[in-house]
């Protein structure tokens, strides 16, 4: 199959997708949405993955440290 095919193929299935997402949202109560994120941010305690407190520098390096290592593993 043309790589355009297949392109176009993925785009329409991720377009339904996308749809079908969007109409479980709207159908979700504005309740179960306040539950889901009290959870959210509950496990974010409970686990302790909250983001560490760094200067801004700190972090640039950090992320660009991580960008390195993704690309050199990829090698």
């Amino acid at each position: 199959m043309a790589r355009e095919k297949i392109i176009y193929h993925l785009k329409k299935r991720w377009e339904i997708i996308h749809k079908i997402e969007i109409e479980e949202l709207k159908k979700t109560s504005l309740n179960d949405k306040f539950e889901q994120t009290v959870l959210l941010f509950n496990s974010i305690n409970f686990l302790n993955i909250g983001r560490r407190k760094l200067p801004e520098s700190d972090i640039i390096k950090e992320r660009w440290s991580k960008l390195k290592d993704i690309y050199n593993a990829s090698k």
